[in-house]
């Protein structure tokens, strides 16, 4: 056993019961937004601006998904600088929405968060995150694992997606560059999260003051986007009448994406099998487990929560533990450790720079060894709806149990000196903590170092 691992048993953690009874979720809550578009090479990001969030439009019956992929309308996307950190870029949201950092305990992108909550459903599929201890907040940065299967025409099949989404929002250019990033905050469990997600469209009639900026004759800016008009867009092929089937084996992962980051719907562009768009069809993101249920593919997604939760709050201790200066985190049968190798399915960190002894490991493999779970309960698909006053607290994430790891006391800290910046767009002046710039360079660097090191992984740019 290598004195380098310390381990989170799947199995094990799935084997107890009591896991799939519901847990704490507030709603999630937008605090920022930002968008993102290329120009000259280079992707220019607009806090607060809304120029890359569209409204929808249902799309005609016969459009074609399958065109411009070889066309001048299809701008592919812009290779993504080794020295970027994308987490940082939920940082400089604090440049213009004051964030009191003490109150979260983990700052991701939603990408991290459908990683760990698929390993349920798909134990074998790997994933890798790094994470960076800064204070109070565990920092997750997206990682593009090279050991992920493939297949010759996914980038085809994605583009389909992509076009599908252009249709709906009446652009003529399917700019993989382009995107809408929403940062909403909520309580998973005992774990505080802010989290940054891509949003695809909105349903809101709302014009934009700002921007007179036009596609085919429609405003496309929105001055004031609301989480709940959010949708996301989805394609499904139809092969024969069993699609609705193959749909619903899809349905846990789109009900997780969409369920943590407060989109209320789901449209699905239904496609036939030479491109063209046969309709559309909308989900009520809290009733997919009953449709998904109703197909025969139903899912308990309150063991998903929970699971991410125990995944969250192990990261986070692990990452106090060991310094939390740089780590890598890794699942799946193909990760490089020797527990891996032996009983797949675990979830394991690797110390990058520095050999810990294994007194932990050995004392963390009797714990779960001594672990004798039943089958779990059958559970009953209901609608999801959030639950904010189911409250479960954990006394090694607890607020002043954290700064006592960190050698600090919240009530004597003094707070961060403060500079007041303008809002550009709102024209209001906002108080800023410089602490968050001094974070934001701590972040970066921790994960750049941690990213030397890691077997040919490279930081992520897919839907986040």
């Amino acid at each position: 056993m290598a004195g380098s691992i310390n381990s989170f048993a799947v199995a094990s953690w799935l084997a107890i019961s009591e896991r799939c009874k519901p847990i704490s979720f507030t709603k999630p809550q937008q605090i920022a937004y930002w968008s993102e578009k290329a120009k000259d090479n280079e992707i220019i990001k607009e806090y607060l601006g809304t120029n890359a969030l569209y409204r929808y439009f249902p799309p005609a019956p016969g459009s074609r998904l399958d065109e411009g992929f070889n066309g001048p309308n299809f701008i592919r996307k812009i290779e993504k600088p080794k020295t970027s950190i994308g987490v940082t870029d939920i940082i400089e949201v604090s440049r213009y929405v004051p964030i009191s950092w003490k109150d979260y305990h983990i700052c991701t992108f939603r990408n991290n968060l459908n990683k760990i909550g698929g390993t349920i459903s798909s134990p074998k599929e790997p994933w890798s995150i790094i994470t960076v201890r800064e204070g109070n907040v565990l920092f997750l940065e997206v990682v593009d694992n090279p050991d992920k299967q493939s297949y010759n025409d996914a980038a085809f099949l994605s583009y389909q997606g992509s076009k599908f989404e252009s249709i709906c929002t009446g652009r003529q250019l399917v700019d993989l560059n382009e995107s809408f990033v929403s940062v909403v905050r909520y309580r998973l469990g005992a774990m505080k999260l802010l989290m940054a997600a891509e949003i695809d469209c909105t349903r809101t009639t709302d014009p934009s003051p700002f921007s007179d900026h036009i596609f085919q004759g429609r405003e496309s800016a929105i001055s004031n986007p609301r989480i709940e008009n959010y949708v996301e867009l989805k394609t499904q092929v139809k092969r024969d009448d069993n699609y609705r089937g193959n749909m619903a084996q899809k349905m846990p992962k789109w009900w997780l994406q969409s369920f943590i980051a407060g989109v209320p719907v789901i449209t699905v562009g239904v496609r036939n099998p030479n491109g063209s768009l046969s309709g559309t069809e909308d989900f009520d993101v809290q009733n997919l487990p009953l449709v998904s249920k109703r197909e025969g593919c139903g899912f308990d997604g309150w063991r998903t929560l929970r699971f991410i939760e125990a995944v969250l709050t192990w990261m986070y201790d692990k990452a106090a533990e060991l310094g939390g200066e740089g780590e890598r985190v890794d699942q799946g049968p193909k990760t490089q450790t020797e527990w891996v190798e032996k009983e797949q399915g675990r979830v394991s960190v690797k110390r990058e720079r520095e050999k810990c002894s294994n007194d932990d490991d050995e004392e963390e493999n009797r714990r779960y060894q001594r672990i004798r779970g039943s089958k779990t309960k059958m559970y009953e698909a209901v609608r999801f709806d959030y639950l904010p006053n189911l409250m479960e607290i954990r006394a090694s994430i607890v607020e002043e149990t954290a700064n006592e790891k960190n050698g600090s006391s919240s009530s004597n800290e003094k707070g961060p000196e403060k500079v007041t910046r303008i809002n550009e767009r709102e024209g209001q002046k906002v108080e800023v903590p410089t602490k968050s710039y001094a974070m934001a360079e701590n972040v970066r660097e921790s994960i750049a170092t941690a990213a030397r090191y890691r077997d040919g992984g490279r930081a992520g740019r897919g839907k986040r």
